[in-house]
């Protein structure tokens, strides 16, 4: 909940006007409107460059197989990743990081699909979505979806890592494959390597045909799983799966219904496994131990309950809660191992009424959640032969949040325009914008036209609101 600033006092505060009608933001490259591919845009940048990419499916040479080449940029869509979408169409990767990138190489917001790589695939066969090699970038806010790898001895058919020290937070993977005659890592696999997985969602991958880490395999490595769900994986050998000497922690993590041939859910060969605050299916005694594999209960947080998923506004692992309207309250609402706040899942959600999290964190994958605002646009009925200047926006925050903690530089329309002028009314607790009219009349079409305005607050909560507004022409008018 954000607090009252001391602000309260003005009547009206003039936030800040920094954007001028029209003009690109220094070291943004945009995608496509001013390159015509992803990677044509990553050529043109220098480091601490962003490239933003718009809404849309992104298919063909340009758009997959993407090198950062080593540089400090980001990569990002506008709106996220239901808006944006790579499409491999089963020939290439998604993402292919492997000269030296670091944390200050940056790939955020991004729906990866249908990539398919083998032993004849530019960069290997590993990695049917994203490869990592000997880079550390950080990776957030992505889907995987449906991408594959095939070989032998191949694996990670949603991401793979080998070396590195990469950072991969709030990201989907779901229904990746390793096929061939052996391979490992249906969803993810981590050879050599030190990673951080905060906040990830393994659910639907396999390693149908022969191997083991349905959801993920590690290999020689250390990893730390932090509010991560392992749901509906499947394998031969046991879907979650650490070997040769990986160093392995789990925290606030839920690990349920997963499938195998042989052995069990979870297997540790010659390597530790350390738990805290998580439900295992089965319990931590029916992890399968061989070679010297150990496994650490880090307290009395661990629990072997059903974690009662349900279905909710993005996805099927939400957690049943009375509050959200289900009958029944799941063993992990607020059974994690500090506050939401302080592991920054107080902007994230498990309840399907999307309510934030909030106090003792709730275990397992967190879905991401907006706060909904009133907005209000004006003129309702925009023509498009008008010579106006502005198109007017209001926007009302829920009880409880004051206007002066908006970030009026994270306010976009539509996702691609900055507005002219922000002001904020401290008593009427309304934030006021302008939009330049000629911007918007080029992103517009005559007719009933939903217009989305988005933003965020100092402290990273996401916002956004709708409006309709009639679109006409001039020489449309009275017909």
């Amino acid at each position: 909940m954000v607090t009252k600033a001391s602000l309260r006092s003005m009547v009206v505060v003039v936030f800040l006007v920094v954007f001028g009608t029209g003009a690109l933001l220094a070291g943004e490259l945009y995608v496509p409107g001013t390159y015509e591919t992803i990677q044509a845009a990553i050529e043109a940048a220098v480091d601490g460059d962003s490239v933003v990419v718009a809404d849309g499916v992104y298919t063909g040479e340009g758009n997959k197989n993407l090198d950062f080449g080593g540089r400090a940029i980001t990569v990002k869509s506008e709106n996220g990743p239901e808006f944006t979408t790579i499409d491999c169409e089963n020939d290439g990767r998604g993402f292919y990081f492997h000269d030296g990138e670091d944390s200050s190489s940056l790939l955020d917001g991004f729906t990866i699909t249908n990539g398919y790589t083998n032993g004849s695939s530019a960069g290997g066969a590993h990695g049917g979505g994203i490869s990592c090699i000997d880079s550390s970038p950080s990776i957030s806010n992505c889907n995987l979806i449906a991408n594959a790898v095939e070989g032998t001895e191949i694996g990670g058919g949603g991401i793979y890592i080998q070396s590195g020290s990469p950072i991969v937070s709030n990201c989907l993977l779901i229904d990746n494959r390793c096929l061939g005659n052996s391979g490992d890592g249906g969803g993810m696999l981590i050879s050599g390597a030190s990673v951080l997985i905060e906040n990830c969602l393994f659910a639907g991958n396999s390693c149908p045909n022969h191997g083991g880490g349905g959801a993920v395999r590690s290999v020689d490595s250390s990893a730390t799983f932090i509010n991560c769900t392992m749901a509906d994986n499947s394998s031969p050998y046991p879907p979650v799966e650490f070997s040769h000497d990986s160093v392995i922690t789990f925290s606030n993590c839920i690990i349920w219904n997963n499938s195998w041939g042989i052995w069990a859910q979870i297997h540790t060969s010659s390597s530790e496994l350390s738990f805290s605050n998580c439900d295992v299916d089965g319990g931590l005694g029916a992890i399968r131990k061989s070679n010297g594999g150990t496994v650490i209960d880090n307290g009395d947080g661990n629990i072997d309950d059903d974690a009662l998923f349900v279905s909710g506004p993005l996805g099927g692992y939400y957690l049943s809660q009375v509050a959200a309207g289900q009958e029944s309250e799941s063993p992990c609402v607020d059974a994690g191992s500090d506050l939401a706040s302080v592991l920054g899942m107080s902007i994230h959600t498990t309840s399907t009424d999307e309510v934030f999290d909030s106090g003792i964190v709730d275990m397992g994958y967190h879905y991401p959640a907006w706060l909904a605002v009133e907005i209000k646009i004006a003129p309702e009925t925009l023509n498009l032969s008008s010579n106006g200047r502005w198109i007017n926006c209001h926007i009302w925050l829920p009880e409880d949040y004051d206007v002066a903690d908006v970030n009026t530089n994270s306010i976009l329309l539509n996702g691609q325009i900055a507005p002219a002028q922000v002001w904020g009314n401290e008593e009427g607790q309304v934030v006021m914008i302008k939009f330049g009219l000629a911007e918007v009349q080029r992103i517009v079409e005559a007719g009933e036209v939903e217009l989305l305005v988005s933003g965020e607050l100092v402290d990273g909560t996401k916002f956004r609101g709708t409006d309709t507004i009639r679109v006409i022409d001039k020489g449309s008018r009275g017909k």
